[in-house]
């Protein structure tokens, strides 16, 4: 391949970026005793990304024909009119491999399919009409090489299980969701027999859970709430090209309090979450990017070209979900670093108010900074004491405003089982985390 970056550099260009991946990835789901979908398919990409004349241009294709995808992404490149200069970083040879306990290769797909059709005691819990369970693995050679002598190759293997349960009692009907998801081997599935019965046993508790009563109140939010908020909320707004887009709350608030001097916001990388990136698709290392410190915007999330753009450091948040995809800021593992109060006395100090627990999606303007996320279920608080369950609570409000409103920040950070995270049509691996936070006053959604 280091014939064809100096062909590229003959071109014309000032940096050339070649990449090569192989892959196969296979999916198995299963609805109570039947198999919905079994899959496994193998593939291979090629491309390049070059500098030229101050753009990046980007070529692919499904064959190793390096001159044709170096013609094409300069091509490319001659369509944009844009003057980038990109910092040269001193070059390395790097080979990473994921650990692996249990090689997923070495299990067939029917042995997986078996086990996972069996897992889950359904007798236990007559209430439960459905269990719909996926199983999904994706397992990755990635090299990428450059003009800096960078030569970065990982062999991944990341491992994703999903268990769905849904119970009915006359006209109620609930539905619970457990996942894991890592950068690990088969031994993910360790849990999931423990899973699989968690999200059956929620789903029948949900069916006698209270619907929350919508309003102003003091919150508690979990660490997988408080992560939720911390990445949908904050990590995107922080993400250069939004800002560079005028598409963030947070333009032009760098060395502004924002929050409560209790907050501190990071993305890192090279936490062994689902969100782990020891090397973006850039080459830029991966490192604990502090966005929030004690209160104060500190920095943003930044890719090659918007490190250019604004004259800073990359981060190592340059990435794209395939290799024929563009490059643009993305989080890794965004969350909200440990503090001093606990959680008792959190939970001790509302009269009333609702602690909330887990994540069932939500939505967030940027630009706005407005949010509203779901959460799971909830506890409503009474007296100081965590009172009853409820169903369909709900956080809303203001990015600027809520930062404000976090008075007490745990000591308890614990990280989410991560997921996948959507930006410009594109999905890649995240996660995120948080300790228990108190929110003085904060929106709450809910049906009473």
């Amino acid at each position: 391949m280091r014939v064809f970056i100096k062909y590229g550099e003959e071109k014309g260009c000032d940096y050339v970026e070649l990449k090569e991946v192989s892959s196969v990835d296979s999916m198995i789901e299963t609805v109570n005793k039947d198999v919905k979908d079994l899959t496994s398919n193998e593939g291979k990409l090629y491309s390049a990304r070059v500098l030229y004349k101050g753009a990046f241009g980007l070529g692919y294709s499904n064959h190793p024909n390096w001159k044709e995808i170096i013609d094409k992404a300069i091509a490319s490149a001659k369509t944009i009119k844009k003057k980038i200069k990109i910092k040269e970083s001193p070059g390395f040879n790097k080979n990473i491999k994921t650990i692996l306990k249990k090689d997923p290769k070495e299990i067939s797909l029917k042995e997986k399919k078996d086990l996972i059709l069996g897992l889950g005691d359904r007798k236990k819990f007559p209430k439960i009409v459905s269990l719909r369970k996926i199983y999904g693995e994706l397992l990755r050679d990635y090299k990428i090489l450059n003009s800096y002598g960078q030569d970065f190759t990982w062999n991944d293997s990341k491992i994703a299980f999903y268990s769905s349960a849904f119970s009915k009692e006359g006209s109620k009907q609930e539905q619970f969701l457990r996942r894991e998801l890592d950068h690990k081997g088969f031994e993910i599935m360790d849990k999931a027999e423990k899973l699989v019965n968690e999200s059956m046993d929620m789903a029948h508790k949900m069916l006698k859970a209270e619907h929350a009563i919508g309003g102003n109140f003091p919150v508690v939010v979990d660490q997988d709430m408080g992560g939720v908020f911390t990445h949908e909320a904050v990590g995107h707004a922080t993400e250069a090209d939004l800002v560079l887009q005028n598409g963030s709350v947070l333009k032009g608030k760098l060395n502004k309090m924002l929050a409560n001097p209790k907050v501190t916001i990071l993305d890192d990388g090279t936490k062994k979450t689902f969100g782990w990136l020891p090397y973006d698709d850039e080459c830029s290392k991966a490192s604990a990017t502090t966005l929030i410190k004690k209160g104060k915007l500190v920095g943003y999330l930044h890719s090659l070209e918007t490190a250019s753009v604004m004259g800073v450091e990359p981060t190592g948040n340059g990435r794209a979900q395939f290799l024929s995809s563009m490059i643009i800021p993305r989080m890794t593992t965004t969350f909200v670093d440990n503090g001093k109060d606990k959680f008792k006395k959190m939970i001790g100090s509302i009269k009333k108010g609702y602690y909330l627990k887990g994540s069932a999606g939500g939505v967030v303007d940027t630009q706005k900074g407005e949010f509203l996320f779901n959460s799971s279920h909830g506890y409503y608080i009474k007296d100081g004491e965590i009172d009853h369950l409820v169903k369909g609570p709900s956080l809303m409000g203001n990015i600027m405003t809520t930062l404000k409103e976090i008075s007490m920040v745990g000591d308890d950070l614990d990280f989410s089982m991560g997921g996948h995270c959507g930006k410009c049509g594109q999905s890649v691996s995240v996660s995120d985390g948080a300790p228990h936070m108190k929110i003085d006053t904060a929106k709450v959604g809910g049906q009473k």
